[in-house]
């Protein structure tokens, strides 16, 4: 439905965008070869529903944590009932080559807890995994302390051959889905597509480390509690961490409290594990068609303090980022290159990877193409050396 209610903003607002409108009902959909899948996974799968108590309920007031936990580990082919069920903090832990199916009605809803993080499903040094159709609600509005900010839907780490496919992830007491590493490990082909990400309180989706990821129609809402409150932030935590071969397709951010997108790339640089064999200091993301309408910023790029050591300055990042098509709505502020105008004077760019920008279009709150957007860009241009505007 949020979906659709912004497609009926462009059409109403934004003449031009009409000929696109086609095209992204059909992004809405799963394609049929996976939804081919599903309906037969579905078939050959385990019903968890044929293991609960006899007395089981169905308005997800009763831990069921241990009996889907043990269906996972017992089976490849998970399908959960077609009705609600309640899980605790410890979550689900999915194994190789894990299949995990929700019906049109199943959910998972995490029961109140006071704790700083809890992952509801983890995805953890495993690899063929797959996730159909995840509803997954956090407990943010029901959480028992105020301490804390990485309760996450769905955690990615150290992970191989990942795919999120469709579903809503929202209510986190953190991120909706993060991508970190586990033990030193980064991820690889990770695909998350068609999923919707709702009113988690940090982030929407968080990637810290990851080697050919994609993320391809998602739409990103209302994240707001605790900063950054990003729709997406690609944030690596140190040097260990590689950021290469990240492709954003298609992603939509609205009305989140922080940026749309958000690329904090400058802990790839600290010492002592730069260049090593962990992060060869290449950096590539190609972000296609994105749309931010009334978050704080379409996009924020951070830079790095001039106050950093004389060895640490010198390093520069490789590679490219391109972005491609983007259009961002009602914002005073649509790319900024500093985290704040009262610390912006003491950052600095030059080691931010070359920066394609194409095509961007800047609109307002009313939908009407601002002809003098092009302006603005040429003065963010001026003062980056690195990013070449088309």
């Amino acid at each position: 439905m949020r979906r659709l209610l912004f497609l009926l903003f462009f059409i109403v607002y934004i003449p031009e965008a009409v000929s696109q409108i086609s095209d992204a009902l059909k992004s809405v959909s799963v394609s049929q070869a996976l939804m081919k899948e599903y309906n037969k996974l579905i078939v050959e799968g385990f019903q968890v529903e044929n293991i609960l108590p006899i007395t089981f309920v169905k308005d997800g007031t009763i831990d069921y944590t241990n009996v889907i936990q043990n269906a996972i580990c017992h089976h490849e082919i998970v399908v959960l009932p077609n009705f609600p069920l309640l899980i605790n903090h410890k979550g689900l832990e999915l194994q190789n080559d894990t299949k995990l199916i929700f019906q049109p009605q199943s959910q998972l809803i995490l029961a109140a807890n006071n704790k700083r993080d809890y992952s509801m499903l983890s995805i953890i040094g495993v690899k063929n995994v797959k996730v159909f159709f995840p509803n997954i609600v956090g407990d943010r509005d029901r959480h028992l302390s105020d301490v804390g900010e990485w309760g996450m839907g769905i955690s990615i780490r150290g992970s191989k051959k990942v795919k999120i496919i469709g579903g809503i992830i929202s209510n986190c007491w953190g991120d909706g889905i993060y991508v970190g590493s586990n033990k030193g490990l980064t991820n690889e082909y990770i695909n998350i597509t068609h999923t919707e990400v709702n009113n988690n309180r940090r982030n929407g989706i968080s990637i810290i480390t990851a080697k050919n990821l994609k993320l391809e129609n998602v739409y990103i809402t209302n994240t707001n509690g605790t900063s950054p409150q990003s729709g997406l932030d690609i944030e690596p935590n140190s040097s260990s961490d590689i950021i290469e071969n990240i492709e954003i397709n298609s992603l939509t951010t609205q009305d989140n409290k922080g940026d749309g997108v958000t690329l904090i790339l400058s802990r790839l640089l600290e010492s002592p594990k730069f260049n090593s064999l962990y992060n060869t200091g290449r950096v590539t993301i190609s972000i296609v068609n994105h749309i931010d309408l009334n978050s704080k910023s379409g996009m924020r790029i951070n830079g790095r303090s001039k106050q950093t050591n004389k060895i640490e300055s010198k390093k520069v990042l490789s590679g490219q980022i391109d972005i491609i098509n983007p259009k961002w709505f009602g914002h005073k502020d649509p790319l900024i290159f500093s985290p704040s105008k009262k610390r912006g004077k003491n950052m600095e760019f030059s080691f931010i990877p070359s920066i394609n920008l194409i095509n961007a279009k800047i609109y307002n709150t009313e939908g009407e193409y601002i002809e003098g957007g092009s302006l603005f860009l040429q003065k963010i241009k001026s003062n980056n050396h690195r990013i070449l505007i088309n």
